[in-house]
């Protein structure tokens, strides 16, 4: 896939470089800059070819052709269920369900939710190959970023783990967290070669979860007595990090298996991708996204008692 993109030099730009413009003022990766350069009108200065040291001016126009980093992807098409909740022509998120793998890997080469974007975008002229922006575990559901080329992956991608992408989860978990509202702030790190194999550790990573806890009540169903509905937000994106930060404080997520027990509630860890708020790659707008939880956690809830009518309002 290759596409292109333009740029209005503006007076601040003066005197400044093609590279410079591209590099500095646009955020274009080294890579995209390279192999453009090796393209047929791949750098343009007002409509014409351009070398990346030419002197720009104000109101000249920059254009740059967009590609797949050069590399043919290994993501086969292939058709299957997807429930788009955004699409323009820099980025697509989709609404993924539990159970499903995001991107293919052993073991699972085939039926992925990669496959299926891959499948979904060939339907369009350009093809383009699906870039996973945020990843969710294979039990995780909900919202999941995806780039449309290499260059709006790269501007996403830099702002995973600050306050220019914000990633809201909500998870039922067992026990009550206390106090209802806090940061944990545990390093994580593997610590055995199998499935499930993460845990709180000094050798670990830096990893910060923070939490707020939404709804509780007593329930019979759970060892513990009670349930919580709890919204949670990442500062850092650890392996299982929300499932091992919850377990650390003694409230795991209902139906976790790895770091929990298993629930006849629910038959997967109840955790699910709510919303999401970043600053568009292009027009640089913020957009806010959210997708429903899905029924196995609602029906889960009914345990719980929870207004489920608040999941939709503005003020959570």
């Amino acid at each position: 896939m290759s596409d292109r993109f333009s740029h209005i030099v503006t007076p601040d730009e003066d005197g400044l470089s093609v590279y410079r413009i591209l590099r500095e003022r646009l955020g274009v990766s080294e890579a995209i800059v390279r192999h453009a350069r090796r393209l047929d009108f791949g750098v343009n200065l007002d409509g014409f070819s351009c070398r990346t040291d030419a002197i720009v001016t104000p109101g000249q126009v920059v254009s740059l052709t967009l590609f797949e980093n050069g590399r043919e992807t290994s993501i086969a098409p292939e058709p299957g269920p997807l429930e788009v909740v955004y699409e323009d022509a820099d980025m697509l998120v989709v609404n993924k369900p539990a159970g499903l793998v995001v991107h293919p890997s052993r073991g699972h080469f085939e039926g992925t939710l990669c496959n299926f974007v891959a499948h979904y975008l060939a339907q369009s002229e350009q093809a383009p190959t699906p870039h996973p922006v945020n990843r969710l575990d294979r039990e995780t559901s909900g919202l999941i970023l995806f780039a449309k080329h290499a260059h709006a992956q790269n501007l996403l991608q830099a702002q995973l783990h600050t306050n220019a992408l914000e990633r809201t989860y909500l998870a039922i978990c067992e026990g009550l967290p206390n106090p209802a509202e806090g940061t944990i702030d545990a390093p994580i790190a593997r610590l055995r070669d199998e499935y499930g194999s993460f845990g709180v550790s000094s050798a670990g990573k830096p990893a910060v979860t923070h939490y707020r806890v939404l709804a509780s009540k007593e329930c019979v169903f759970v060892e513990s007595g009670q349930l919580s509905l709890v919204q949670l937000s990442l500062e850092t994106g650890r392996t299982h990090q929300i499932r091992v930060h919850m377990s650390h404080i003694g409230c795991p997520l209902l139906g976790d298996d790895a770091y929990g027990k298993p629930s006849h509630v629910i038959d997967r860890c109840a955790l699910h991708s709510w919303k999401l708020v970043l600053t568009h790659p292009a027009t640089k707008g913020r957009i806010e996204l959210r997708a429903s939880l899905p029924n196995d956690m609602r029906f889960a809830l009914e345990a719980l008692g929870a207004n489920l009518s608040q999941l939709d309002s503005p003020a959570l």
